[in-house]
């Protein structure tokens, strides 16, 4: 914390803010957001898209959204063969599909049920 003194600017020790309170405090109420990326990890997975969530995600809570989750989704390489059959994932042609999107599809409208009524 950042008090002002005669004698300058003064920081003193504080608790880390916890869940609850970046809720109600600096959080726009009623505006949340859901981080979705779709990756081909062909060199080390999952791991080249966290960085693109984590910055979109930071994106939105400087913004005063409340991010409700990150959905990392597999999805084919546009342009490059070798990346889609022979990375780090396997043959990831035609992903995401149709089951996938469905899934996705399904979680997204249970999710936004939940934060409509959080009951």
């Amino acid at each position: 914390m950042l008090k002002k003194s005669e004698k300058g600017p003064l920081i003193l020790p504080q608790r880390p803010f916890s869940f609850s309170d970046q809720i109600f405090c600096n959080v726009i109420q009623g505006k949340s957001a859901l981080i979705f990326c779709t990756y081909s990890g062909p060199h080390t997975g999952i791991r080249e898209a966290a960085p693109a969530g984590k910055y979109l995600g930071q994106f939105f809570e400087h913004l005063g959204f409340f991010v409700v989750d990150e959905w990392y989704v597999l999805g084919e390489f546009h342009g490059s063969e070798e990346n889609n059959t022979m990375g780090r994932m396997g043959d990831i042609r035609g992903l995401p599909d149709e089951d996938d999107l469905r899934r996705i599809g399904s979680r997204a409208k249970v999710l936004a049920s939940r934060l409509a009524d959080p009951r």
